[in-house]
């Protein structure tokens, strides 16, 4: 959806909020962690949290995540969250699909109705998970699981 006050908008990676960063994220990110500047050091999130968990027990593959407006949309000086509007997704698709087109990976996953259906109304090829927040954080790494063994299967199909 859009970076979290206590995350993405604190450490400038997606789902990632200060506590990941010093307790250990995955091991890429690591692998440069040292070099990463947190405005806010003491935050946590744990949305994100429970997101590199579920890539962690998932590690069969290289993941990029990225946000569906990669800007924090400010309340309240920055100490809350809100959904981006329709305009700022808008904005933000511009930056997707120039990631899209960078990254070119192969298999794109949104995490979240709103990823989901700007991938839909875009007409953008990919496999839907649930966001892990709230009610849905026990469901998450397994969701993530089904997903990911179902395209290392079709890979070994191909």
């Amino acid at each position: 959806e859009a970076p979290g006050y206590r995350g993405c908008n604190q450490t400038g990676i997606p789902f990632t909020s200060y506590e990941q960063l010093k307790e250990g994220v995955h091991p890429f990110i690591d692998s440069f962690v040292n070099k990463i500047t947190v405005t806010n050091p003491g935050t946590t999130e744990t949305t994100a949290k429970i997101f590199w968990q579920g890539l962690v027990e998932n590690n069969k593959f290289n993941a990029v995540a990225w946000n569906t407006f990669p800007f924090h949309p400010h309340v309240n000086n920055g100490t809350k969250n809100r959904a981006p509007t329709s305009e700022e997704v808008q904005e933000g698709l511009v930056y997707l699909l120039l990631m899209i087109d960078i990254i070119k990976p192969s298999t794109i996953i949104s995490v979240g109705g709103y990823a989901d259906s700007l991938l839909r109304e875009t007409d953008i090829k990919h496999l839907h998970v649930r966001h892990p927040s709230y009610d849905f954080k026990n469901e998450f790494p397994a969701q993530l699981k089904t997903v990911i063994d179902g395209v290392k299967a079709m890979e070994v199909k191909s």
